[in-house]
This record gives structure tokens, C-alpha cells and sequence, in this order.
């Protein structure tokens, strides 16, 4: 009878336990396919970015983050400030490198970095390639005005850069057979200038014949091709005036300042072509056709921006239902036009080459970053939550913060400024871009050298973690 006793409990209690056992295994299952910010593998025709990077250089932040995590309170934040948003910090990572050099530049001879950070660079510098499209479309008279425009812009502007490097030289060491050969090289760079202007000119009439919707975007065109056109007046003025007699480094300070100002307006017509390209694409609904050439930035070797509408045009294309998550970001250099100034066009291109280069480093495929505008960075986070996406952008904003960007004597160091949010199911490009726009805006207006998250409401400030992050080196 007690044999019997005994096997019926154990008999209860083994059925009891595959019960509970079949119940919690139900539970997790639900749970694993309710959570919000489970990470998904992405989804075709968006594959990650290449996780091909040296092992020399830093990983991307760990998704685990202490719950603990101390908030450090900036302290330049204005006391009337509207309330942050802290975040918990991501785990430090002991294995960073204290030095990372951006990819040499070719547009002139420079001394050879170490092997071992060439290397690395080499391979966080490399992005997939950008297939091509299977049936090519046939490209619009549009489109080409505006490309054969964009094409005489990038060469005059380029002409016109190592003219300014040149004069800045004679600024140091003057010599009048160097200077008269600069100023005799500008004024023929600015002649040729005419074709530009005449092409984008053909640019406006032909885009005003297609759609009267293209109305603003042409005489924003028009303005800027004005605009550069008074300064080269008054920089061929200022050359015509020039006195070999008085001094002579003096002299060359003041066209240093003209052709800043012709590069910096070169940087806004730049913009203005991309526009009005992404613009004949939108209008003919022919994004997702972009020459895989165009898609991505020289410079920057990151995405331009009409490869940055194409991934928008595509991703909205496939996420009909808007199920998956996405969160974008801007991120602007702050005062890059003070850095041009100071130290000219050509090095505020390394500045730039190598904070895309930082970008990457850290992002390690866990976003798609382009450059936006001239000194503008877009950043898209596909399946991550908000939380992790403010974080990536926070530490890569502490990064650049803590790099000396090095020179010959130069110890630059210059600061981003931040915007963040998640993509919602209502949105569409105007919109995103308006919100990312306001929320960078107030990241600027606080104080610049910051991070602003905006969560549906308004833009409010996040907190810095502290990561741990230590000072590095970059050599231009």
C-alpha cells in the first residue's frame, strides 16, 4: 500500500513538472515575439554595412547596459534647459585604439601613416559595393544639365581650393612670382566659372518647362549662381587692386578671404545641384534608380545624399505596414566654417574625411551614415530601438569631442552637435526630416557640442553617459 503511494505522488509530480514546463516554454516564446526591442536580423534588400573592419579598431557599443549607470550632467547646460533624457551608459570597451588616421588623401602627396593604422583604416573604410541596377533607366535631359553642371562646379571648386592653399603659404612666405601665378590661375578659374553658371542656368529653364512644382527649387539655384558671381566680382576687383609694392603678406591675407568666401559658396550651389537632382528623381518617381555613382560621396566615401533618399524610397517601399523599427539622426560639425577659414578648404576636407571615418569606426554596421549636406551627417538606425540609437550617437559625438585632429603644428579639435528620433508610421520624408531639423536646431541653440532627442513631443537633452572614452590622435 505505501509502494503505492509513493508512485502515485512521483507520478503527479513528473506530470505537474511537463506541464510547467510546456507553459514556460509557450511564455517565452510570446515574449520573444512581443518585445519591442528585440533585435531583428535585417530584412532584404537592406543588409547591414560591412563588419569587416581591423580588429585595431574599436567595436561597436554592447547592447547590454547596466541598469546603474551613473548620468553625468553637462556643464555648460543652461539652468532654464528643458528637462534630459538620461541614458544608461554602454559598456566601455578596454580594446580601443588611442589612434585612428582617415584614409590618405589622393588629391596630393602626403607622408605615409604606420602600416598598422593604414590597415585599419583601409578596412573600416570599406563599404560594400553598390549594385548596380539590373535594367538601367534612360537618363532624363534634366538630369544630365544638372550632372554636366555638378561636374564643372566639383573641378572649379577644386582649381580654386589649391589656389587658396597656395596663397595661404604666401601668407607665411611671401613671394610676388608665387602670387602673381595665383591670382593669374583665380582669375582664370573664375572665367571658367561661366560655364557652370550657363549650364545650371539651362538647368532652372529645363526643370521650370517639366514641372512648375520645380519653381522654389530653381530659384534657389538662381540665387546661389547670383550670389557667387558677386563674389568673384569682387574678388577679381580685389585682385586688380592688388599692390606688389606694399606688403605683400598682408595682401595675400585679403584674397585668402575672397576665396573662402568663393569656396564657401561653391559648398551651397554644391547643395542646391543635389537637391534639384533628388528632386527630378522624386518627381519622376525614379529614387530607387539612382547611378550607383551617385550614391556615393568622394569625399566622405560614405553615402551621398541621393543614396541616402534611395534607402528611404526603398525601405518605405518595402515597410508598407511600417512594422519594422527605425530611428535616424543628424549630426552637424559645429563652426566648420570658422575651421575653413582658419585652416582652409583643403584641410577642413580631412576634418571631414576623418569624422566619417570615426562615424563608421564606431557605428561598425549597426547603421547607414551619409553625408547630407556640406559639413551635415544622416544617420539611419534600421531595426534598433531609440534607446540604442541615442547611445551609438552620443559615444560617436564624446569620440570626436576627445580627438586631436593633427597638422604639421596644428592641434585642431572641434565638436558635433546632434539630433535624434525614431521613424514613425505617420512620417514621410518631409516630416522626418523637418523633426530631425528642429530637434539639431535646439542642440545648437543650447550650446552646440550636444545631443537632443526628440520623442514625439518636443526636443529635450540627453544626459551624456559616461563611457570612458579616452583622448585620441588623428593625423591629417
Amino acid at each position: 500500500m505505501f509502494f503505492t503511494y509513493v508512485l502515485f505522488v512521483a507520478l503527479v509530480n513528473l506530470m505537474l513538472g511537463f506541464a510547467s514546463a510546456v507553459y514556460l516554454a509557450h511564455r517565452h516564446r510570446l515574449a520573444l515575439s512581443a518585445a519591442p526591442s528585440a533585435r531583428r536580423a535585417p530584412q532584404a534588400p537592406y543588409p547591414p554595412l560591412a563588419t569587416n573592419a581591423a580588429p585595431a579598431v574599436a567595436p561597436a557599443p554592447s547592447r547590454t547596459v547596466p541598469e546603474s549607470a551613473p548620468a553625468v550632467e553637462p556643464a555648460d547646460r543652461p539652468a532654464n534647459s528643458a528637462a534630459a533624457v538620461a541614458l544608461p551608459e554602454t559598456a566601455p570597451d578596454a580594446s580601443r585604439v588611442e589612434q585612428v588616421a582617415p584614409v590618405p588623401d589622393t588629391s596630393q602627396a602626403k607622408a605615409p601613416s604606420p602600416p598598422a593604422l593604414e590597415s585599419a583604416v583601409r578596412a573600416v573604410s570599406a563599404d560594400p559595393p553598390v549594385a548596380a541596377s539590373a535594367n538601367p533607366r534612360p537618363v532624363t535631359i534634366e538630369e544630365q544639365v544638372v550632372a554636366a553642371a555638378g561636374q564643372h562646379l566639383g573641378r572649379y571648386q577644386q582649381t580654386v581650393a589649391e589656389i587658396d592653399e597656395r596663397l595661404r603659404h604666401c601668407v607665411q612666405e611671401p613671394s610676388r612670382e608665387e602670387i602673381q601665378a595665383c591670382l593669374q590661375s583665380l582669375v582664370s578659374a573664375n572665367d571658367g566659372f561661366q560655364t557652370c553658371r550657363e549650364e545650371v542656368q539651362q538647368g532652372a529653364d529645363k526643370l521650370r518647362q517639366s514641372s512648375a512644382g520645380f519653381e522654389p527649387l530653381c530659384e534657389t539655384l538662381q540665387q546661389a549662381v547670383r550670389k557667387q558671381s558677386e563674389e568673384i566680382q569682387a574678388t577679381e576687383a580685389a585682385v586688380r587692386s592688388f599692390d606688389y609694392d606694399a606688403d605683400l603678406s598682408a595682401g595675400c591675407r585679403q584674397i585668402v578671404d575672397h576665396t573662402c568666401k568663393l569656396l564657401e559658396g561653391t559648398d551651397g550651389l554644391r547643395d542646391s545641384l543635389s537637391e534639384a537632382q533628388i528632386g527630378v528623381a522624386r518627381d519622376q518617381q525614379r529614387l530607387a534608380g539612382i547611378d550607383a555613382s551617385q550614391r556615393r560621396d568622394p569625399l566622405t566615401e560614405l553615402e551621398s545624399r541621393a543614396g541616402l533618399e534611395a534607402t528611404l524610397a526603398d525601405w518605405w517601399a518595402d515597410e508598407t505596414v511600417r512594422t519594422r523599427q527605425l530611428c535616424a539622426a543628424l549630426m552637424d560639425i559645429d563652426q566648420f566654417s570658422q575651421l575653413n577659414d582658419q585652416y582652409g578648404h583643403r584641410l577642413g576636407d580631412r576634418i571631414l574625411h576623418s569624422i566619417a571615418a570615426v562615424l563608421r569606426a564606431e557605428s561598425r554596421g549597426e547603421c547607414r551614415a551619409s553625408r547630407f549636406t556640406g559639413e551635415t551627417f544622416f544617420v539611419l538606425f534600421p531595426d534598433v530601438d531609440l534607446q540604442f540609437a541615442t547611445n551609438l550617437i552620443e559615444r560617436i559625438r564624446q569620440t570626436v569631442e576627445l580627438t586631436h585632429f593633427r597638422y604639421q603644428d596644428y592641434d585642431i579639435r572641434t565638436t558635433v552637435s546632434c539630433g535624434v528620433t525614431e521613424v514613425t508610421a505617420a512620417d514621410d520624408q518631409p516630416n522626418l526630416l523637418a523633426r530631425l531639423d528642429g530637434t539639431l536646431k535646439e542642440a545648437k541653440r543650447y550650446g552646440r557640442n550636444r545631443t537632443f532627442l526628440h520623442e514625439g513631443k518636443y526636443p529635450t537633452p540627453v544626459i551624456p553617459p559616461n563611457f570612458s572614452l579616452e583622448e585620441r590622435d588623428v593625423h591629417l
